[in-house]
């Protein structure tokens, strides 16, 4: 049983099946898959589950359906680092038409989860359990970019920091998040 959330789509003559965390059960192969609280990618060609860092290697921003609905692109993904970057358009603005806040924090939070799943076990999931943004300054057009790095991980929380800039290298934001470590 699933919620109508699931999306299956082609990507490289590939079917995966992405499933969002309101999925219960689906049974694949007679595989029967639980999880809830993050994404799970299925190749309906090879039947394999995986993981997110390996669902980003193989298809890219198209592994996140928030990165392909906000046209955010990954930069670079390194073990506790990641950076990502998303093009500013007219529909992201606020009524005085600059770049509307949640927009700087939902990327920063981005930056730093991929950061922080760039440095887990795939035993492990997270969640964002807190985060402060600091605005700076604002911006109206142009690509902004979030560098998320991992501050220290212990054993049920881990600390990151988000920069956000614009393209020539200005602080836009500093954001900081807590996360909760959990087991899969």
């Amino acid at each position: 049983m699933t919620c109508t959330c699931a999306i299956a789509e082609r990507y490289a003559h590939t079917y995966v099946l992405i499933l969002c965390s309101h999925t219960l059960c689906i049974p694949h192969a007679g595989l029967p898959l639980i999880r809830q609280g993050f994404c799970l990618y299925i190749s309906l060609t090879y039947g394999v589950i995986m993981d997110y860092i390996s669902a980003i290697k193989e298809f890219g921003r198209d592994a996140n359906p928030f990165f392909r609905e906000m046209d955010i692109a990954i930069v670079s993904y390194e073990h506790g680092s990641a950076t990502l970057s998303m093009l500013i358009t007219p529909k992201l603005g606020n009524g005085a038409g600059w770049l509307t806040g949640g927009m700087y924090a939902a990327l920063a939070d981005e930056a730093m989860a991929l950061a922080l799943v760039s440095s887990s076990s795939l035993d492990e999931r997270s969640t964002t359990i807190s985060l402060s943004t600091q605005f700076i300054k604002g911006i109206r057009e142009g690509i902004i970019f979030a560098k998320g790095t991992l501050i220290r991980k212990g054993r049920q929380i881990a600390f990151l920091e988000a920069i956000v800039t614009d393209e020539s290298g200005l602080v836009l934001a500093r954001c900081q998040g807590s996360f909760l470590i959990m087991p899969k």
